[in-house]
């Protein structure tokens, strides 16, 4: 019988696993960005941003956002994954 758990502790016999974190920067500056929406297109540009954590962000309609799931929030309204929701113009 192998055992799970160890009910006194609450913890388990077996060895955790770390969860790998995925290093997710915004593409290099001047990338542009397309996305269609309800059939309005929509264009946004990386752009240099001291301000922001990273020193890049997305410009879009004048105002810059400090991920690619800010600016696609501000397209759509609610919360989206940026990186789906983009298409990244090569």
């Amino acid at each position: 019988m192998v055992k799970s758990s160890n009910r006194n502790t609450g913890e388990s016999d077996r060895p955790k696993r770390q969860r790998q974190r995925i290093e997710r920067s915004l593409p290099s500056v001047g990338t542009v960005l397309r996305a269609t929406r309800s059939g309005t297109e929509y264009q946004a540009t990386v752009v240099s941003a001291p301000e922001v954590r990273g020193g890049k962000g997305v410009k879009l309609d004048d105002k810059v956002y400090g991920s690619l799931s800010g600016a696609a929030r501000a397209v759509t309204g609610h919360m989206i994954n940026g990186w789906k929701f983009w298409q990244i113009e090569q």
